[in-house]
């Protein structure tokens, strides 16, 4: 059997015995820009809050605890994981964007509880 040239820049990958193609991307993933968090632009800023205000609700609805510091990196790090995704540049991680998901944690499950006790009522 031959090698075929491919010029995709996909190489040959076996998985159980069978020979498939598998894209080098992930083995090397792309090096996104990296931006600090008060370098972002407004509606930058708004999807990342966003992301962590899902993330933050749904542990919320998981555990009914407030996030301790391991949680809130863990929403951190998953945070910058999905903006990534989405607009294909990365936020720093540092303490300055530490601190601002740490001091969105609060407001959020409150807005939760508040959302939460209206359903109840109504």
């Amino acid at each position: 059997m031959k090698a075929m040239v491919n010029t995709n820049l996909q190489m040959p990958f076996i998985i159980d015995g069978y020979l498939g193609f598998v894209d080098l991307e992930r083995f090397f993933p792309p090096e996104y820009e990296s931006k600090r968090y008060n370098k972002l632009k407004d509606t930058e800023k708004n999807i990342f809050r966003g992301i962590v205000q899902n993330l933050i609700i749904d542990l919320w609805k998981y555990n009914r605890q407030i996030p301790d510091g391991g949680e809130v990196n863990q929403i951190m790090n998953t945070a910058i994981e999905r903006f990534e995704e989405e607009l294909s540049f990365t936020v720093k991680s540092d303490k300055d964007l530490r601190r601002i998901v740490q001091s969105m944690v609060v407001p959020t499950i409150n807005k939760q509880l508040r959302c939460e006790k209206k359903k109840e009522e109504g």
